[in-house]
C-alpha cells in the first residue's frame, strides 16, 4: 500500500514545476508581441502569395493624399505630358527668349574697317606730288563711282587725285557697308591699283566712322 501514494505524492510535487513553466511560455509570447514591430507580425500572420483560392483585401486609398504620391517616379523621372511636349516645342521653334537675344552677337555683322595695305607708303607718295592734267578728270570719276542710288549720298565726303595717288575721305558705317565696298571698288577700277586704309575713327551721332583711303592710279 505504501507504493500508490508514493506515486500520487511524486505526481502532486511535479504539477507546480509543470504551471510554472506554462506560465513561463505565455509571459514569453506577451513580451515577444509586445515588442515585436507591426509590420513584421503583418508579414508572420500574412498568408503565403501563392496559396490557391487565395484573396487579398486591398486597403481604400485615401482620398486626402494626391495620386501623385503613388508614382514610384520623381518629378525628373516623369514622362512630360503630351501639352507640356507641345508647350516645349513651340518655345523652341520661337527662339531665345527676348532677354537672351539682346545678348546674342548679330549674325554676319561687318567688321569695322582696320588700318591695312601699303598706308604709309602711299601717304607719303601723296604728300609728295602735285596735281597733274588728268587729276580734275580722275576726281569725277571717282565722285561718279559714288554717285549710285545704293550708296548714300554722304558717304563721299572729299577726294583729290594728284598725278599716281588719289585721297579719298568717307564716312562708313556697318549698315551701309555693302554701299562702301560698291563705291571703293569702283573708284579704285582695278585690282591691280595699291590700296591703302587708314583704321576707322570714333563713330559720330548717326554712327558713320570717318575713314581715311588712299589707292594708286593705273594707267
Amino acid at each position: 500500500m505504501q507504493l500508490p501514494r508514493a506515486k500520487h505524492s511524486k505526481q502532486g510535487s511535479a504539477r507546480p514545476w509543470v504551471l510554472l513553466a506554462l506560465v513561463g511560455v505565455a509571459a514569453l509570447a506577451a513580451w515577444w508581441l509586445a515588442m515585436t514591430p507591426p509590420a513584421v507580425l503583418e508579414q508572420v500572420s500574412a498568408p503565403p502569395s501563392g496559396a490557391a483560392g487565395e484573396q487579398r483585401t486591398l486597403a481604400p486609398a485615401d482620398p486626402s493624399k494626391p495620386a501623385e504620391q503613388a508614382s514610384p517616379l520623381t518629378g525628373e523621372q516623369r514622362s512630360p505630358s503630351p501639352s507640356q511636349r507641345t508647350d516645349e516645342q513651340q518655345r523652341s521653334a520661337a527662339g531665345p527668349e527676348p532677354e537672351v537675344a539682346q545678348h546674342m552677337p548679330a549674325a554676319n555683322t561687318p567688321a569695322v574697317p582696320t588700318r591695312q595695305g601699303p598706308v604709309d607708303a602711299l601717304a607719303k607718295r601723296f604728300a609728295g606730288e602735285s596735281r597733274g592734267a588728268s587729276s580734275e578728270t580722275e576726281d569725277a570719276r571717282v565722285r561718279a563711282a559714288f554717285s549710285d542710288p545704293a550708296i548714300p549720298t554722304d558717304m563721299l565726303r572729299t577726294v583729290e587725285c594728284r598725278r599716281s595717288v588719289c585721297r579719298a575721305e568717307l564716312r562708313w558705317s556697318a549698315q551701309h557697308d555693302a554701299a562702301y565696298v560698291l563705291g571703293l571698288t569702283r573708284a579704285v577700277g582695278t585690282f591691280s591699283a595699291p590700296l591703302g586704309v587708314e583704321e576707322a575713327g570714333a563713330p559720330d551721332g548717326d554712327g558713320a566712322r570717318p575713314l581715311v583711303v588712299y589707292f594708286g592710279l593705273t594707267r
